[in-house]
């Protein structure tokens, strides 16, 4: 069993080489609006790969307008100015949050599962994609497992894993 091996320098990894540590910054300095963006530039790339799940670019489309919507502050000139309109708009709130959250969850649990399908064989013990940290510390924790995965080589791709048909919302 060959074990997994750091792409060397003149050879960068399909998924991209960006830093995990600008994934955390530039989720800080946009407040979160980076993240939905992260998803789209690595689209392609991921659907790309060996693997019978695939990403929807209308979750990330969705996961953007919801952001935008919390961030622009539309919610607050909405309503009336009475207390009864400002707690309907704060449950408003609460909901946009909840829903953008179960978006995130299930988007780092689809490229987790993306990047187990072409590259589970090849995983070493210390590459193991652990779903606590994929779900907990997000698009850092699955930026830094990307940088460190190899091109796969055509021949070395696994085939798809037979799934059975799911419904997709």
């Amino acid at each position: 069993m060959q074990t997994h091996q750091r792409p060397m320098a003149n050879q960068p990894t399909m998924l991209g080489d960006t830093s995990p540590v600008l994934v955390a910054v530039f989720t800080l300095l946009t407040f979160g609006l980076y993240l939905p963006v992260w998803y789209l530039g690595r689209l392609s790339r991921l659907n790309g790969l060996n693997s019978a799940a695939k990403l929807s670019n209308r979750s990330a489309y969705l996961l953007l307008g919801l952001y935008l919507m919390n961030a622009s502050g539309v919610l607050s000139f909405v309503g009336g100015s009475d207390i009864q309109s400002a707690l309907m708009l704060n449950t408003l709130g609460h909901a946009l949050t909840l829903v953008t959250g179960m978006i995130l969850i299930s988007l780092r649990l689809r490229v987790r599962e993306i990047l187990r399908e072409q590259y589970g064989p090849r995983f070493s013990a210390q590459a193991v994609l652990s779903w606590i940290a994929s779900v907990i510390l997000g698009e850092i924790y699955l930026q830094a497992k990307m940088n460190r995965l190899p091109t796969p080589a055509a021949s070395e791709a696994p085939a798809p894993v037979a799934r059975p048909v799911q419904l997709q919302w």
